[in-house]
């Protein structure tokens, strides 16, 4: 068993051509899990040589547009890429609240282009979705599984915003902890607890003191 893991993108809501929006890549074996869809998630894929049909599921950590915004371009494409019309809904793993709202009704805006988008290939089916809901907690608690692969989940410190969640990804060859956006708290520790790789998010607030 071989995990890699992939910083698909490190910016933040201020544009650069140098990053993507924040967003990770787990590959356990053959199953592509990516935490959080940031700007240019889709594009960053390809460069990992992995396609939109190739993921197995999408974890979201909270409802920030910078985490979010490239999610309806990776469900869109993945389903524009599906040549044999018979692609399963792709799961999405998301806390109740705000970002459960958001993926329920991420496509309703693009409607227009997937009907007529079915219209030009024939296609029978509408991009669909899977989505696995979950109430955060403030313990770490198992929130999706495949195979020999525990995702687990727990609330981490964004205030205002809430819920917001960091993510543990458990198998035989190790674990890797996802902090999402947070103050440094007690619940990364957690999360965190004997990891073998921890993936924690910073802000420069420099960066932000700086814009124009």
């Amino acid at each position: 068993m071989t995990t890699t893991v992939t910083i698909t993108g490190s910016g933040c809501p201020i544009p650069s051509a140098r990053r993507s929006g924040p967003g990770v890549l787990i590959q356990i074996d053959e199953v592509a899990l990516q935490f959080d869809v940031g700007r240019g998630t889709t594009q960053r894929l390809d460069s990992c040589d992995l396609w939109p049909t190739d993921l197995d599921a999408v974890f979201v950590t909270h409802h920030h547009s910078d985490h979010l915004v490239g999610l309806a371009d990776l469900l869109l494409t993945r389903w524009i890429m599906d040549r044999e019309d018979n692609l399963n809904p792709l799961p999405v793993i998301v806390p109740e609240g705000p970002a459960k709202n958001f993926v329920s009704h991420v496509l309703d805006v693009w409607d227009d282009d997937i009907q007529v988008r079915k219209a030009h290939s024939k296609k029978s089916q509408d991009p669909e979705i899977d989505i696995f809901s979950f109430e955060a907690s403030s313990g770490v608690t198992e929130v999706w599984s495949s195979g020999k692969v525990k995702i687990s989940a727990c609330k981490v410190r964004h205030e205002p915003v809430c819920p917001a969640v960091g993510y543990r990804i458990e198998s035989q060859d190790g674990v890797v902890a996802i902090s999402g956006d947070t103050l440094v708290c007690d619940e990364v520790a957690e999360l965190a607890e004997g990891a073998d790789v921890l993936i924690y998010e910073a802000m420069r607030f420099e960066a932000i003191e700086s814009l124009p």
